[in-house]
């Protein structure tokens, strides 16, 4: 695949576009949270929010990443 090309004609999508299941996880863990929040402590809630800033860390990391990738697969086309 010719990425320089791809890219150029638009056929290259970095947009994040979350999977189908990734959207049902989402629902059902809004739900539960939902439901469970009114019943726990606020020392609870505060480590439920730590885990919840690790995971958008890990996910900020991963997108770098797939940019990175992208960049890199550029550069090698480019240069060859």
């Amino acid at each position: 695949m010719d990425i320089l090309k791809a890219i150029w004609n638009g056929e290259y999508n970095t947009e994040h576009r979350p999977s189908e299941e990734y959207k049902a996880l989402m629902r059902k863990n809004s739900a539960l949270e939902e439901a469970l929040l009114s019943s726990i402590s606020e020392e609870a809630i505060d480590e439920l929010h730590a885990s919840y800033a690790g995971l958008t860390d890990m996910e900020s990391y991963e997108s770098f990443l797939t940019g990175l990738r992208l960049g890199m697969a550029v550069m090698r086309e480019y240069y060859q």
